[in-house]
């Protein structure tokens, strides 16, 4: 019995009501069943399992068959679960959605002079992910072409397939990130390299709103602290830099 609960439970936690699982695990073990002996082996009335029977139909876990009487008949456990997860999956997808749009309505106009001192690289990455998952129009970066965070790289794929455009200009191009560079324009970005860089920077900018300058020793690149600073007119005048050495670039 503690078994069945256990799985019970499970079945809820994937989108199930709970009189729901108990009438899937009761096809399960008896399939073929009438909604009157549904009914009877679970404790509960006729109506209530026609309720619910047309929202099991829905979700792809219980099928019908005959008119008079009807039977149930369970879904397959591969099929109906992998259905029951897509549909939850995509259900929370729209709720993330929802709820980005909702806090930036809630966005207070002083975020236009906000600065904020990021102590380490990690902590710059920490940082910009929250805000590459609500860019609508770019990122232009300037950096010295080294590997990111899996989690970085996937959020900026996501936003390149919602029509955000990813501007990447590297300080270098040699053995060390030839690869990696090609991948990254395989993936979406526009990718180019300066032919003489005199830099010790790195440099991101957001929508035009906002941008992170990071600075960082000569020989250990590793080590920098960044600050970012959310404010249109300093963001427009850091693109009109970018834009300048962009255009003197090289392409892949």
């Amino acid at each position: 019995m503690k078994q069945a609960d256990d799985i019970s439970q499970k079945l809820v936690t994937i989108g199930l009501t709970p009189q729901e699982a108990g009438i899937y695990l009761a096809l399960l073990r008896n399939q073929k069943l009438r909604v009157r002996d549904v009914a009877r082996q679970l404790g509960i009335m006729v109506p209530s399992v026609h309720r619910s029977l047309a929202s099991l139909k829905r979700k792809g876990v219980v099928t019908t068959f005959g008119k008079r009487p009807l039977k149930l008949m369970a879904v397959e456990p591969k099929l109906a679960l992998g259905k029951l997860v897509n549909d939850r999956y995509q259900s929370e997808l729209a709720l993330e959605q929802q709820i980005e749009e909702a806090l930036k309505k809630q966005t207070s106009p002083e975020s236009e002079l906000g600065v904020d001192f990021l102590e380490s690289k990690q902590a710059t990455y920490d940082y910009t992910l929250p805000l590459i998952h609500t860019l609508q129009k770019e990122m232009l970066i300037l950096s010295v072409g080294e590997p990111i965070p899996e989690e970085i790289f996937l959020a900026l794929f996501r936003a390149i397939k919602r029509g955000v455009v990813v501007k990447m200009l590297a300080e270098t191009y040699d053995e060390t990130n030839r690869e990696l560079l090609a991948n990254w324009k395989k993936n979406g970005w526009q990718v180019r390299y300066l032919t003489n860089p005199r830099l010790d920077f790195t440099l991101t900018i957001h929508d035009g709103k906002s941008c992170i300058v990071q600075i960082r020793r000569e020989k250990e690149k590793d080590q920098r602290v960044g600050i970012a600073i959310h404010n249109p007119a300093y963001a427009a005048a850091q693109r009109e830099y970018f834009t300048a050495l962009w255009q003197k670039a090289k392409e892949l």
